[in-house]
């Protein structure tokens, strides 16, 4: 770590505790139960999360790493970058001696001879569909009238919230 973090954010009995980096140090020396907890850097605390949490995480991070350096290689740029010293939207002249739809076409790269398309529905694959429920452990079918006997269950939530950093500032008191 190229710093200590301000807090460090644990959870002990299904809640978030806030701890100093010094007594998460302590603590992580004595309990070696700490060792297995796994945390990811937000607003510059730890938090500590699931395994599921932290993968994507890191997944997220080293994709936005890889597109940087796509963009440094390639040099790509966005014309919504280009505004004067007052933010007014720059306009440009069009050249009309290059043919840059040809040039495009000429340089697009051909996605059939990438080594990863056997993974995809064009190298044979099933297609992927989003929202599919593809973990299902059950699927009930009832076929008429449904029994009296039968158990009414209370609904299971599998929704996420996405938060912003202002709502973990407001979460954490940040």
């Amino acid at each position: 770590m190229k710093y200590a973090p301000r807090k460090v954010y644990i959870k002990e009995s299904g809640s978030y505790v806030e701890l100093s980096y010094t007594d998460f140090c302590r603590r992580k020396q004595a309990d070696q139960s700490y060792m297995d907890k796994l945390f990811i850097p937000v607003q510059g605390c730890l938090l500590e999360v699931v395994r599921e949490q932290y993968t994507d995480f890191y997944q997220d991070k080293e994709r936005w790493r890889y597109l940087q350096k796509l963009d440094t290689n390639h040099k790509l740029l966005s014309l919504e970058g280009f505004t004067d010293s007052e933010g007014n939207v720059i306009d440009f002249v069009i050249d009309e001696a290059v043919d840059v739809a040809e040039t495009v076409v000429h340089l697009k790269y051909d996605i059939l001879k990438h080594p990863n398309v056997k993974l995809t529905a064009d190298g044979g694959k099933q297609p992927y569909f989003h929202g599919e429920p593809t973990q299902a452990v059950a699927t009930f079918v009832f076929g008429g009238d449904i029994p009296k006997d039968a158990v009414t269950l209370n609904p299971v939530s599998t929704s996420y919230e996405l938060l912003s950093d202002e709502d973990l500032e407001e979460i954490f008191n940040l």
